[in-house]
């Protein structure tokens, strides 16, 4: 066992004492390989660095994990570690609130048009008139 994976046990259970060890145990279930990486360099490496207070790097964790629609036990897990941390339920409400924001419709079409360099007037004008039309 790695001085990376030591540590990144360590901090496992600093986050959440009654659930970090079986949250590893279930990720060995379902891959050994993945859950080696996950404690050793998530945890143990990047997780450990004191760059970032742990409040913002717990708050950082729901957004991603929310944004990405990810599996309930590791939000779950990081929810747990903010309310360790420090953080109030309206901060990781918000938290929530913003990176969910990914489903609606007014996000979407922002992102649209922050990946067109320079859309060809023809639809853009189209896309402008379907726009007008639902509202």
């Amino acid at each position: 066992m790695s001085e990376a994976y030591r540590n990144g046990l360590k901090e496992i259970i600093r986050i959440d004492p009654d659930n970090g060890a079986e949250f590893v145990n279930e990720l060995k279930k379902l891959s050994p390989e993945f859950a080696e990486y996950f404690v050793e360099f998530e945890l143990g490496t990047i997780y450990r660095r004191s760059i970032l207070e742990p409040k913002l790097k717990e708050l950082i964790a729901i957004a991603t994990l929310t944004a990405m629609s990810y599996n309930h036990s590791h939000l779950k897990l990081h929810i747990l570690g903010a309310i360790k941390m420090g953080c109030s339920k309206e901060e990781i409400m918000e938290v929530i609130f913003l990176s969910n924001s990914k489903n609606d419709e007014r996000i979407g079409k922002a992102r649209y048009f922050s990946t067109k360099r320079a859309p060809k007037p023809a639809h853009a004008e189209n896309l402008k008139t379907r726009i007008e039309c639902r509202e």
